[in-house]
């Protein structure tokens, strides 16, 4: 009997659910909306960025200081070397006086170290700071000035061009409406006002006009000189010591300097992480939203799946070989703490019903909600993004390539689940038997999980290759969000579409 080690028993991808838009994804990597009642994957949410923070200092910046700051804390430094937090050390040496430079007296003095590779700044030869927050050696790009110069251009040129997709897009109308326009809050006698009282023109009233291609920096191209892109001389006359030379992911860990030598490695300021929240594209809700706290690890919304969504792995497969049965286990979890029943079906494509998406009628006023609407598609765009905020979006749905390489024979009738209860992990006494189980179906129940026998025949379709099948899982879903109609907890009968990987088929004995 093959069965899971540790690792697939936690981050195990052998059962994947498949979303509304058509992906197939494990259980830990998809949500569920309480307000859609379906699945949803990466794809199906949107992000919105809550808080910037350095992960060292545990620092709060906002948006626009993170911006200045690229990203990076003005505190913290990372190793060049391994990437691990630098740490200051303190030392003292032997130097001149400050009052009598002729007697020697100690002194300490302060560098930083990493506590993982035991690379210091001394390796680098720089100078060590006479207090523990001292102004470390900063490198200057030589190219900031001009890729200063270049960011100014192309921004200027964006907001030339999108000012003349706007113009294009509202010139061709006729008179009547470009003179109503023209008495308007952005029409051109605005326009002229704003001239004549000395003031900038508003960037809502911008035009092509206003900002004219030639207004541009010229910036004209540099030739390439290919002499400068030679190896040294060095590099054929002297034998190369390799624990000298930089490896490719320490040169692109500082793209500006990319340097060749160990030696010339410069602490770089750690990267500034954030938190982020997720919210569902089809009604506008939460999916996740953690703390604004850079100190806290909770969320105050946190709809996984396997928070809602019958948890399904693979106990125990037996021997796969094509046109013979064998038998398979497979556990289900109930992760809520209302009692839940599910049954078994041979899988089915979804409906028009099912892909059908009604947003929430009370959040149709909100910004962020634009009209959704779900089509079948081969190659959809993966960020499902348009240009618009306010035109409705399609999202495309990918046909599913789900292979049956194998036959199951799934049981008809329906299994309850006991609701969870944390405390019946420290309980031995052993399980209710409240519950009338078959024992041809049902092998063992303990607390909120149960586990099924599956008979499995492998196709011939499958070969010696992996063997996988799919199945339609009913479950009942006590939805605890109240709403207009009612003030108490709704029972809901939903489904979900998995697809099982069973393992390899054997070869049969005697097979040429």
């Amino acid at each position: 009997m093959e069965r899971p080690n540790v690792q697939e028993a936690f981050l195990s991808e052998r059962v994947k659910y498949l979303c509304s838009c058509g992906f197939l994804k494990p259980i830990y990597r998809v949500y569920f909306c309480r307000h859609c009642q379906k699945i949803r994957c990466g794809n199906c949410v949107s992000q919105e960025m809550d808080s910037t923070y350095c992960s060292g200092c545990l620092e709060m910046m906002s948006n626009v200081e993170a911006g200045l700051k690229k990203n990076r804390c003005s505190t913290c430094k990372d190793c060049p070397s391994c990437g691990h937090t630098l740490s200051t050390r303190a030392t003292s040496i032997q130097a001149p006086s400050m009052e009598d430079p002729t007697k020697i007296v100690p002194r300490k003095v302060y560098y930083v170290a990493c506590g993982f590779c035991r690379w210091t700044s001394r390796d680098s030869k720089l100078p060590d700071q006479n207090v523990a927050s001292g102004t470390w050696t900063e490198f200057e790009n030589p190219d900031s000035e001009r890729l200063t110069t270049l960011s100014d251009n192309y921004r200027a040129l964006a907001v030339l061009e999108r000012s003349a997709a706007e113009q294009g897009k509202y010139g061709r109308q006729d008179k009547t409406r470009r003179f109503l326009e023209g008495k308007g809050k952005f029409g051109a006698m605005a326009r002229a006002t704003r001239k004549q009282a000395g003031l900038p023109p508003s960037r809502s009233l911008v035009t092509a006009k206003d900002l004219d291609a030639k207004s541009l920096k010229e910036m004209a191209a540099q030739p390439f000189d290919e002499a400068e892109d030679t190896l040294p001389e060095s590099a054929f006359t002297e034998p190369l010591v390799l624990t000298s030379v930089t490896t490719l992911d320490q040169r692109l860990a500082f793209p500006e300097l990319q340097t060749e030598r160990q030696d010339r490695l410069q602490p770089q300021h750690k990267h500034a992480e954030m938190k982020r929240s997720m919210r569902c594209r089809y009604c506008d809700h939460n999916l996740s939203k953690p703390e604004y706290s850079c100190i806290s690890i909770k969320f105050r919304i946190q709809l996984n799946a396997y928070y809602h969504v019958p948890d399904v792995k693979i106990l125990s497969v037996g021997e796969l070989q094509v046109g013979q049965q064998t038998e398979a286990v497979l556990t289900f979890s109930n992760p809520t703490i209302y009692p839940m029943t599910i049954r078994l079906e041979k899988y089915r494509e979804p409906d028009e019903e099912e892909l059908q998406e009604n947003p929430d009628p009370e959040h149709k006023e909100s910004s962020l909600l634009r009209p959704v609407t779900l089509q079948r598609g081969e190659n959809p765009d993966p960020e499902h993004k348009e240009s618009s905020l306010l035109g409705p979006v399609t999202l495309q749905r990918v046909e599913p390539d789900i292979q049956q390489t194998a036959e199951l024979t799934l049981p008809a009738a329906e299994v309850v689940l006991a609701p969870r209860d944390d405390s019946a992990e420290f309980d031995d006494a052993p399980s209710s038997s409240e519950f009338r189980d078959d024992p041809s179906v049902v092998v063992w129940r303990q607390a909120n999980k149960v586990a099924l026998r599956v008979p499995v025949t492998p196709l011939p379709s499958a070969g010696g290759g992996p063997c996988s099948a799919a199945l339609l899982l009913h479950y009942s879903y006590t939805n605890t969000i109240v709403t207009g109609e009612s003030k108490q907890p709704q029972t809901l009968k939903l489904r979900a579409r998995l697809v099982v990987d069973l393992g390899q088929v054997t070869a049969a004995e005697g097979s040429g």
